[in-house]
């Protein structure tokens, strides 16, 4: 079998992790959603109407039509979680004060993004003295460890998993008798206890996390509160930093007498800097599900600018690293299938072209490439000499695509760039739909120019790209879904590459 067979092979054998609802098309579902979301906004905009609302609800029995048609056509499943998650069984023998000895969650582990790269045959064919080695590096820089609060799951922390696992090893689970790790009987209600939920958390990381592997701990809500007590339970300098998210109040147990600072000298002058608060307005205690990416991009931001340079926690030295290993900066894999591919599709349309969706397809760029890189792009929009099939102005690409682009985004002068990690051979989940399709949209509403454009890419453009952009024809321009995966085939040859992508379609929108 050829390698470009063997690529397909394994792409069509991935799990498809997204589940699909029996709904009806009818009004596209997601101006249904917002429809409904807003009601459900206005009906509970103060405390007399929450509490009539749940006294309506939940003592009189009247239907919640929000959160009925949330459960019944939103799945909450996540594909990150699906692809990595397993269920591992913690020892708690040493901890008197649990009940149990012992208990199952479910967790996930996703290795450093090096690990398997630098596996590569283009590594190992080189000359010993050639090779890359980046081992004591790669034990010198930290797992990111996740851990959710009260009512939550790990999958909550889905988009900021997928964009720090570009650059670091993640390690997170679901604490007992929440998300998948469901309720066990044998335990009493001491075992859930915050300082007992600790002991289990810090068993699940000694047993888990190399004794010479520091950690940074994420928290959420009740999950900052765990994470503190955790890192004052855990050998000292195991802990490298904390991100606190949504953190309840914290007091401060160190006593400090006031002083008169007139005329004195500030000695915390003297001192870096190497924390911060970030207050993130408008968003509420669920800022990861509010706005994910803008929340990612402030944690990368912080932990770049904020941790030591010497634990490797950017995106841009994994970059480094790979560039050496493959010898091409802007390498791309099965980079002659990916030549014979086309750049950019045309206009994807209906109605005999009367219809044009503002959505095209695109294979990812490459820095280097005399045919589909930033700059040609950009000249083939804007160039003074641009001639182009396609009707309209491209405003900005939304790269889909799990990994670290082969191009620069600071290449582009008018196209804006934007980020919304999905994972690679398996079906898009509903979170990832969510956040593309509000992503459009927030695009498109702020855009001024006319006829507006937006590229998305994954690597090669099939299957991932046309997904998404189906279901935006779908769910918000009220396309059927034979009119969007045809529309897009036209625009786009052959289409939707494999079946299960078009499968999962069909099973999360028609009848």
């Amino acid at each position: 079998m050829s390698e470009v067979d063997t690529d397909d092979t394994q792409e069509l054998l991935a799990t498809n992790a997204a589940s699909g609802s029996s709904t009806t098309t009818g009004a596209p579902r997601f101006e249904v959603l917002s429809s409904l979301s807003q009601s459900h906004q206005e009906k509970s905009s103060t405390k007399y109407k929450k509490i009539s609302e749940f006294v309506k609800i939940n003592v009189l029995g009247h239907p919640n039509n929000f959160e009925e048609y949330v459960l019944r056509n939103e799945a909450s499943d996540c594909s990150l979680i699906a692809k990595y998650c397993k269920t591992t069984t913690i020892d708690l023998s040493t901890q008197p004060t649990l009940s149990i000895d012992s208990i199952s969650l479910n967790t996930i582990h996703i290795p450093h993004p090096l690990i398997n790269f630098m596996k590569n045959e283009a590594n190992q064919q080189l000359s010993p003295d050639d090779q890359v080695d980046v081992s004591n590096e790669l034990q010198e820089s930290p797992i990111v460890v996740f851990l959710h609060g009260l009512g939550g799951q790990m999958s909550q922390f889905e988009p900021l998993m997928g964009l720090l696992s570009q650059c670091s090893e993640i390690l997170s689970l679901d604490l007992p008798g929440f998300g998948n790790s469901k309720f066990i009987q044998k335990m009493n209600w001491d075992d859930f206890s915050t300082d007992n939920i600790v002991r289990i958390v810090y068993e699940f990381i000694s047993q888990n996390v190399p004794s010479s592997k520091k950690i940074v701990l994420i928290g959420h809500s009740m999950g900052t509160h765990i994470s503190i007590k955790l890192a004052k339970k855990l050998p000292q300098s195991k802990v490298e930093g904390l991100i606190l998210l949504s953190p309840p109040a914290l007091t401060d147990d160190i006593n400090t007498n006031e002083q008169n600072t007139k005329n004195t000298h500030n000695s915390l002058s003297l001192f870096t800097k190497v924390s911060a608060a970030i207050e993130v307005k408008g968003v509420g205690h669920s800022l990861l599900l509010s706005k994910p990416e803008f929340i990612s991009g402030i944690i990368l931001n912080h932990i770049e600018s904020k941790f030591p340079e010497r634990l490797h926690l950017s995106p841009a030295w994994v970059l480094k690293i790979k560039a050496k290993v493959s010898g091409d900066k802007w390498g791309l894999k099965n980079e002659q299938k990916w030549s014979n591919i086309q750049s950019v599709s045309y206009n994807i349309t209906r109605n005999r072209g009367k219809d044009i969706a503002p959505l095209l397809g695109m294979k990812t760029l490459r820095e280097s490439d005399p045919i589909h890189s930033p700059s040609i792009l950009e000249k083939q929009f804007y160039g003074d000499n641009s001639s182009n099939q396609i009707k309209g102005n491209l405003i900005a690409i939304i790269d889909i695509s799990a990994d670290i682009p082969p191009y620069s985004p600071k290449s582009f002068e008018k196209i804006k760039y934007y980020k919304c990690a999905t994972v690679s051979k398996v079906v898009p989940d509903q979170s990832a739909i969510r956040r593309f399709i509000q992503l459009v949209n927030d695009i498109l509403h702020e855009n001024t120019v006319a006829n507006p454009l937006i590229a998305v890419h994954c690597h090669y453009g099939f299957n991932r790209t046309g997904f998404l952009i189906c279901c935006y024809l779908i769910e918000v321009l009220g396309w059927s879904v034979e009119e969007a995966v045809e529309g897009f085939k036209i625009a786009k040859q052959p289409g939707i590459k494999h079946p299960h992508f078009i499968d999962a379609l069909y099973v999360r929108y028609e009848k």
